[in-house]
């Protein structure tokens, strides 16, 4: 197991990046002010449990992509 330590600025932006089941969830896990699009997922479930994932994927990226718009805008940094 890795262990990384990130001293980020304020204004920074840290992209992680990687393969399915790498830990790019477990590593942003504590972090508060990450966007992270499985937690939108599993927020989302208990609502939208009745249908397939496969149809509202794409809402779950969609509303993925203005939080992190919205964030970059933000001044307290991502």
């Amino acid at each position: 197991m890795w262990c990384v330590l990130l001293a980020a600025d304020s204004k920074d932006v840290v992209v992680v990046a990687g393969l399915p089941g790498a830990g790019k969830t477990t590593l942003v896990a504590f972090e508060p002010r990450a966007l992270d699009s499985d937690a939108l997922r599993e927020a989302w479930a208990p609502r939208l449990a009745r249908v397939p994932y496969s149809l509202w994927r794409p809402l779950v990226h969609a509303r993925h992509w203005v939080a992190i718009w919205r964030a970059l805008k933000r001044s307290d940094g991502v």
